[in-house]
């Protein structure tokens, strides 16, 4: 279920909460949903009104998946692409990639996935996402994380953040680790070139806060879950979801997309 709550409008009048788009359409379903877990939901809409759709696969069953996966000995992730040209009702899978954690977005006239396999990774296509480059690095020999997060398109440049594991200390999650880094690039340059991008300084939140000085009360946190375009009057909403076969809450089985029609006419 995909319930949302508004403040304005036709939906505040009918109740604090109502599910808008309990009907959904499956993007990608697991071959194996004990072993082959789906994670990373990211959207992006061109210009014609294409919807494109990225996902990566985790899980020891990965291995076994014929196409590329992340390189190395430890746990493997395999990326997908897929488009649908009839507002999300149908889907065409067009490409794997050896990488995760990925966003697509537009930049001038080429369409990109952004994401990382340790090092920074990119990929472009410039037929709508029909076909794609070779992927390449923007880093060597660095370790990078983030998800299918925000692009900003200001003053002819395209603006997004991801951070990169300073420290490789950390036992389990490496939080207090990562630097949040701002990644710059001129909308009509060739975003798989690095002399193309400019990034920001960094700041690792162990440096910032003295670990002794800190009472060890938590901060709740979610992970990314699910993407959003607007589509026309429409809200599509690309989720990480799961049935009654899924692994765990965590490591759901399938990506599904939700439709909130009429979205426009919900906050107006």
């Amino acid at each position: 279920m995909v319930a949302v709550a508004f403040g304005v409008g036709r939906a505040c009048a009918e109740g604090p909460v109502r599910p808008l788009a309990n009907d959904f359409v499956t993007v990608y379903e697991s071959p194996d949903a004990e072993t082959i877990f789906c994670y990373t939901p990211g959207l992006e809409r061109l210009a014609d009104g294409r919807l494109v759709a990225t996902l990566d696969l985790g899980g020891p069953g990965v291995r076994n998946l014929p196409g590329p996966k992340t390189p190395g000995k430890g746990p493997a992730a395999q990326g997908k692409i897929f488009t649908s040209d009839d507002h999300g009702r149908t889907w065409t899978h067009r490409a794997d990639f050896p990488f995760m954690h990925a966003r697509p977005f537009v930049a001038g006239r080429g369409l990109y996935v952004l994401g990382h396999a340790g090092d920074l990774t990119i990929i472009r296509s410039d037929d709508r996402g029909v076909t794609w480059s070779a992927p390449v690095r923007l880093s060597q020999g660095q370790a990078w994380h983030q998800s299918a997060c925000n692009v900003l398109h200001a003053h002819g440049a395209v603006y997004l953040v991801m951070e990169r594991l300073v420290y490789n200390d950390v036992r389990g999650w490496p939080v207090s680790a990562l630097a949040p880094v701002l990644m710059r690039a001129n909308e009509d340059a060739d975003l798989t070139r690095r002399e193309s991008w400019t990034l920001a300084s960094e700041l690792v939140f162990r440096d910032a806060c003295a670990a002794e000085k800190l009472d060890g009360f938590g901060i709740p946190f979610f992970a990314t879950n699910a993407s959003m375009v607007i589509d026309g009057r429409d809200l599509q909403i690309l989720s990480r979801s799961g049935d009654e076969r899924a692994h765990s809450a965590h490591d759901g089985n399938r990506i599904t997309l939700h439709t909130v029609r009429d979205f426009r006419g919900l906050i107006y």
